[in-house]
């Protein structure tokens, strides 16, 4: 299918510049303020599979050093290192275990948190007992830890915000600990504060990249792809996860379902290619109308579907009103030189007591078959059932 010419104007456009950004998932590997729940939950699943392995390896790794140690250090310090490290070895153990299932969004950065505490803990702990010339060797094994720690955050699939705030504490975790030594203004201690610098940077570009696949598999299989609407099955599951969290058969819901006047009809006369921009053209309004609230997506083929959280039936009518009038008012520019107006028929439904999300869907068809019924491009309400 032939892409539409490109205007330099819109291209330019803050309005199209922020739309392209928004294409690029930009926002989305800033913050997750703007994740879907269902998202969220799935990269932070993604994540604890990831913290358990990595947290089974320090609860197995850190004990085995232990004879050097002992064979190394005095009697006093060898003890010392043998509680921080078993410590950390416990607490190694714990995180795997607590990993096994579900720990939530939070707990798991929590948990992530842990993590990377573990190794810097360790590092402290080498640089106030590890002094003399024959434990030198030791000292330089430890030396590594900060930037492993660094490093380590390639692993995740974390947004800037996250990244950059866990590179943060590290480094300022690393120069507090020589400057307690003393040695933050040597060279050497500059030189390796660079590299942390250096790595902290691949390591955020790297999680950026995982978070970045991650979105767009997510969008692939949520989104539909021509008009960037939830599609049918991912718009269906978030309603059943927000009614579950929600309050479950006191959760106010209403949905309005849209079909398209004579799209058969557009696409015969016009093409398809038409009737991808009118598709588009209504996406996008929907979007604008529900930006206060609601939730749209496509329910399949020229029918849309619109939640709204919550279960005024008048209200609800109201708004699919607006958007009828709306879409009849502003007709679809095709091409350059050509523009066709569309209309649309609208059935709304609102949820009663703990009825299914399908029984409701049910009821906005019924109520859709009867605007058609009376000659389209207008809007009929579901009665309540008895």
């Amino acid at each position: 299918m032939a892409t539409e010419p490109e205007v330099p104007t819109e291209e330019s456009s803050p309005a199209s510049l922020r739309e392209r950004l928004i294409r690029m998932n930009l926002p989305d590997l800033v913050h997750g303020g703007g994740h879907a729940p269902d998202f969220r939950e799935t990269r932070a699943d993604y994540i604890r599979r990831r913290i358990r392995p990595l947290a089974l390896l320090l609860a197995i790794g850190l004990p085995l050093w232990l004879p050097l140690e002992f064979f190394l250090l005095d009697t006093p310090d060898a003890l010392l290192t043998m509680i921080l490290r078993l410590t950390g070895a416990g607490a190694g153990l714990v995180l795997w275990w607590s990993c096994r299932q579900d720990t939530g969004y939070r707990g798991t950065l929590w948990r992530l948190a842990l993590l990377l505490a573990i190794p810097m803990t360790l590092y402290a702990m080498a640089r106030f007992i590890i002094n003399s010339d024959l434990e030198s060797a030791l000292a330089s094994g430890y030396a590594f830890f900060p930037a492993l720690t660094v490093a380590a955050l390639a692993i995740f699939p974390l947004t800037l915000r996250e990244g950059a705030f866990g590179s943060v504490v590290i480094l300022a975790a690393y120069m507090a600990i020589e400057a307690a030594m003393g040695n933050l203004g040597r060279w050497d201690t500059l030189g390796n504060l660079w590299l942390l610098v250096l790595v902290a940077g691949v390591a955020v570009w790297a999680a950026l990249s995982q978070l970045h696949m991650l979105l767009r598999l997510y969008r692939q299989a949520t989104r539909d792809p021509l008009t960037g609407l939830f599609n049918r099955g991912a718009l269906a599951r978030r309603v059943r996860s927000q009614l579950e969290v929600g309050g479950g058969a006191d959760a106010g819901l209403c949905v309005l379902l849209f079909d398209l006047d004579w799209f058969k009809r557009i696409n015969d006369t016009h093409g398809h290619r038409a009737g991808d921009r009118v598709l588009e053209h209504f996406a996008a309004l929907l979007q604008d109308e529900l930006c206060d609230g609601g939730t749209p997506g496509r329910w399949g083929g020229e029918e849309f579907l619109a939640v709204l959280p919550y279960g005024d039936l008048e209200r609800a009518r109201a708004l699919a009103e607006r958007i009828r009038a709306r879409l009849g008012a502003e007709p679809v520019d095709l091409f350059p030189a050509d523009s066709l107006t569309v209309t649309a028929s609208v059935g709304v439904a609102c949820r009663q007591g703990d009825e299914s999300l399908d029984a409701l869907v049910q009821r906005a068809d019924d109520a859709l078959y009867a605007a058609k019924t009376a000659g389209r491009d207008c809007v009929r309400s579901a009665p309540v059932p008895t």
